[in-house]
């Protein structure tokens, strides 16, 4: 399996935003999407459509991505003298079988020092809890508590 084929970027369009996260197959799984095939979104003559977005979109906000007004704002954070301060965040979210939720917050700088690549190597979600935890991530048992998730 091609690294590029797990690695890709999901960008969910709202009528007033953009939720962006970077994947890898922990992530794929979790949002039930295939991780060889292209995902088409539903087309309006599905009758099931507004269904299958909205449960998407809830999956995508568990995950914890990075809400952009515009895909023009988020493309020019990336390159902006004064980059926004969402680039800069690093949240992982572990989803726990008993309903709870590890969050591991840090920077992009120091992910990598921090164990951010221990992370990526979890096969599983239950790994990633695990792996969470022992960076010394935070554990919520009730995730609507967890400040980094908009969840309603």
């Amino acid at each position: 399996m091609n690294l590029w084929t797990i690695m890709i970027s999901l960008l969910v369009t709202f009528t007033i935003g953009w939720l962006g996260y970077q994947t890898n197959r922990v992530e794929i799984d979790f949002l039930e999407l295939d991780p060889f095939n292209n995902t088409l979104r539903p087309t309006n003559s599905d009758p099931e459509w507004r269904e299958k977005e909205n449960k998407h979109c809830d999956l995508m906000r568990r995950l914890g991505p990075t809400w952009w007004e515009n895909e023009d704002v988020l493309k020019l954070s990336h390159i902006s003298v004064t980059p926004d301060e969402r680039v800069n965040d690093y949240i992982h979210v572990g989803w726990s079988s008993d309903g709870g939720v590890w969050v591991w917050k840090t920077t992009r700088m120091d992910v990598n020092g921090g164990g951010g690549a221990q992370l990526q190597n979890a096969c599983t979600m239950q790994e990633r809890c695990m792996m969470i935890e022992k960076l010394g991530g935070t554990f919520y048992a009730d995730p609507k508590d967890c400040p980094f998730l908009d969840l309603h």
